[in-house]
């Protein structure tokens, strides 16, 4: 599809087992890819978690793989055994990858920078909170030495 309007247009109007609709910005992503289904090709979850979906896929030739979770950039990363790989969009609110022949473990993982960013501020709050109790409680003690040490 040329853009987002053609690519909502048409997703109202194809069969989805079948057919992924794609915009035209993820063309190169798609260049090669064997389209077909393959009764032999499968794909299954491993694990779940808010933040991270594990998949292992086993193909017999390079797929495109569609997944039922919502598209969502930025944030989302995907790999495959390791490696990065780009996220497609497809139907205009799905994910998918180029997933290569053979067997191969799939990973998304959700790390927004301004999560990283807002644990590191978090972190160095704490450390500062721990700095200035630490630093109260010195001149409290130091206080009740002198005290005591004056007032004997």
């Amino acid at each position: 599809m040329a853009n987002a309007d053609e690519e909502l247009k048409s997703v109202g109007d194809f069969n989805p087992l079948q057919t992924a609709i794609v915009d035209k910005r993820f063309e190169a992503n798609i260049k090669g890819i064997q389209i077909g289904t393959d009764s032999l090709s499968n794909i299954r979850l491993l694990s779940y978690e808010p933040n991270t979906l594990v998949y292992e896929s086993n193909s017999a030739a390079q797929k495109l793989a569609v997944f039922s979770e919502i598209f969502y950039q930025p944030g989302w990363s995907a790999t495959i055994d390791g490696k990065d790989a780009e996220i497609i969009r497809v139907n205009y609110v799905l994910r998918a990858l180029s997933v290569p022949a053979g067997q191969h473990k799939i990973e998304f993982k959700f790390q927004p920078a301004s999560y990283a960013i807002g644990e590191k501020i978090a972190m160095a709050s704490s450390l500062i909170i721990l700095l200035l109790l630490g630093f109260a409680l010195f001149f409290e003690l130091k206080q009740q030495r002198d005290t005591a040490a004056h007032g004997a």
